[in-house]
């Protein structure tokens, strides 16, 4: 290994994690997204792709709850007042409080997309990080994640291009 400027004399020690820029197969100095998840045995190299599967396949679970979540929600009814019965002053009362609380339950709503697409874009760009180490056993494994995910808890609806990108 080549030493990198500002790191003579560490040629022999394991704190390194290798970089490659393109397609390798490494199996020793592998760091998975921290320095302290390192490859450098057989049998880290099996634990590290079975989890990255994991992650993969996770990534599709929670993709497929999340979609499932926001389809219940766009499917309630909204509150509406259609009683000719009431008053005009107790209907205009009612349809405030209800604006009001309609107001207040969307902007809950909103706030709770916001944060679960906070937490699928850091997944997603840790599943990205992983793939970037371009080392082939990881970038396998993380695919079929993905496909054993989507195969188990995609929906029939959904197409096969939905969103293919980090984020």
């Amino acid at each position: 290994m080549v030493a990198l400027s500002g790191h003579e004399g560490h040629e022999g020690h394991d704190a390194v994690c290798a970089m490659h820029m393109s397609l390798n197969w490494e199996t020793e100095n592998v760091c998975v997204l921290l320095s302290s998840l390192r490859i450098n045995s057989y049998f880290s190299l099996v634990a590290a792709c079975f989890f990255v599967f994991l992650m993969g396949l996770g990534f599709e679970r929670l993709r497929n709850v999340v979609s499932n979540w926001e389809q219940g929600l766009s499917s309630k009814p909204r509150l509406s007042i259609d009683n000719p019965t009431r008053s005009s002053d107790s209907t205009e009362q009612l349809e405030s409080f209800i604006a009001v609380h309609q107001n207040t339950n969307i902007q809950d709503i909103k706030l709770a997309k916001s944060v679960v697409y906070g937490i699928m874009m850091f997944y997603s760009y840790c599943l990205m990080l992983i793939f970037m180490t371009y080392n082939g056993f990881l970038m396998i494994s993380i695919t079929l994640g993905a496909i054993v995910g989507n195969y188990y808890f995609g929906s029939q609806d959904a197409s096969a291009n939905r969103a293919i990108s980090c984020h």
